[in-house]
Protein backbone atom coordinates (compact mmCIF):
# COMPACT_ATOMS: atom_id res chain seq x y z
CA UNK A 1 0.00 0.00 0.00
CA UNK A 2 1.22 3.32 -0.96
CA UNK A 3 1.59 6.56 1.52
CA UNK A 4 -1.38 8.31 -0.09
CA UNK A 5 -3.64 5.02 0.26
CA UNK A 6 -2.35 4.48 3.61
CA UNK A 7 -3.24 8.73 4.57
CA UNK A 8 -6.86 7.70 2.84
CA UNK A 9 -7.52 4.68 4.82
CA UNK A 10 -6.27 6.66 7.64
CA UNK A 11 -8.93 9.59 6.61
CA UNK A 12 -11.84 6.92 6.34
CA UNK A 13 -10.92 5.52 9.45
CA UNK A 14 -11.19 8.96 11.23
CA UNK A 15 -15.12 9.51 9.34
CA UNK A 16 -15.96 6.33 10.96
CA UNK A 17 -15.19 7.30 14.48
CA UNK A 18 -17.10 10.27 13.66
CA UNK A 19 -19.77 8.71 12.78
CA UNK A 20 -19.79 6.72 16.12
CA UNK A 21 -19.27 10.09 17.99
CA UNK A 22 -22.59 11.45 16.36
CA UNK A 23 -24.64 8.09 17.27
CA UNK A 24 -23.00 8.71 20.70
CA UNK A 25 -24.23 12.19 20.82
CA UNK A 26 -27.81 11.22 19.01
CA UNK A 27 -28.16 8.18 22.65
CA UNK A 28 -26.98 11.58 24.78
CA UNK A 29 -28.61 14.08 23.88
CA UNK A 30 -32.12 12.35 22.46
CA UNK A 31 -31.94 14.68 19.00
CA UNK A 32 -32.72 12.60 16.37
CA UNK A 33 -31.78 14.89 13.37
CA UNK A 34 -28.10 14.26 14.26
CA UNK A 35 -28.50 11.10 12.79
CA UNK A 36 -29.05 12.91 9.43
CA UNK A 37 -25.42 14.11 9.66
CA UNK A 38 -22.82 13.18 6.83
CA UNK A 39 -19.72 14.30 5.04
CA UNK A 40 -19.87 16.33 1.72
CA UNK A 41 -17.34 17.93 -0.11
CA UNK A 42 -18.50 21.20 -0.24
CA UNK A 43 -17.15 24.31 -2.19
CA UNK A 44 -14.36 25.44 -0.96
CA UNK A 45 -13.46 22.50 1.25
CA UNK A 46 -10.40 21.24 -0.55
CA UNK A 47 -8.46 24.41 -0.75
CA UNK A 48 -8.65 24.88 2.79
CA UNK A 49 -8.10 21.10 3.24
CA UNK A 50 -11.67 20.16 5.63
CA UNK A 51 -14.62 18.20 4.55
CA UNK A 52 -17.71 19.79 6.12
CA UNK A 53 -20.10 18.13 8.43
CA UNK A 54 -23.80 18.72 6.77
CA UNK A 55 -27.43 18.18 8.00
CA UNK A 56 -28.70 16.09 4.71
CA UNK A 57 -32.68 17.82 5.62
CA UNK A 58 -31.67 21.11 4.91
CA UNK A 59 -28.32 21.13 3.01
CA UNK A 60 -26.46 22.94 5.78
CA UNK A 61 -23.48 22.74 6.71
CA UNK A 62 -23.20 22.36 10.62
CA UNK A 63 -19.48 21.97 11.02
CA UNK A 64 -15.73 21.66 9.19
CA UNK A 65 -13.11 19.00 9.99
CA UNK A 66 -10.02 19.58 9.33
CA UNK A 67 -8.35 16.64 7.03
CA UNK A 68 -5.76 16.34 8.59
CA UNK A 69 -7.54 15.78 11.97
CA UNK A 70 -9.77 13.05 10.50
CA UNK A 71 -6.57 11.27 9.65
CA UNK A 72 -5.35 11.99 13.42
CA UNK A 73 -8.69 10.54 15.20
CA UNK A 74 -7.94 6.89 15.10
CA UNK A 75 -4.23 6.99 16.81
CA UNK A 76 -5.10 8.52 20.29
CA UNK A 77 -7.64 8.53 22.75
CA UNK A 78 -7.00 11.99 23.71
CA UNK A 79 -7.30 13.00 19.61
CA UNK A 80 -11.03 11.30 19.99
CA UNK A 81 -11.97 13.26 22.82
CA UNK A 82 -10.83 15.91 21.56
CA UNK A 83 -13.26 15.60 18.25
CA UNK A 84 -16.47 14.38 20.50
CA UNK A 85 -16.16 17.45 21.98
CA UNK A 86 -15.61 20.07 18.89
CA UNK A 87 -18.62 17.87 17.25
CA UNK A 88 -20.67 17.90 20.71
CA UNK A 89 -20.27 21.69 20.77
CA UNK A 90 -21.13 22.01 16.84
CA UNK A 91 -24.51 20.16 17.44
CA UNK A 92 -25.23 22.28 20.72
CA UNK A 93 -25.19 25.72 18.44
CA UNK A 94 -26.67 24.61 15.50
CA UNK A 95 -30.11 26.08 15.02
CA UNK A 96 -32.31 22.51 14.93
CA UNK A 97 -30.96 22.38 18.78
CA UNK A 98 -32.87 24.22 21.26
CA UNK A 99 -29.70 25.78 22.47
CA UNK A 100 -28.26 26.56 19.32
CA UNK A 101 -31.64 28.18 18.07
CA UNK A 102 -31.64 30.44 21.14
CA UNK A 103 -28.15 32.01 20.04
CA UNK A 104 -29.43 33.01 16.66
CA UNK A 105 -30.07 36.60 16.24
Amino acid sequence: MTEPEAYKQQIEAGKETVQQILRDVVRELDEPWIASLSFAQRKGDFDEDVVSLVDSRTNKVVTKVKIAALADLPATSGKRREMERYIRDAVLEHPEHPRGSATEA
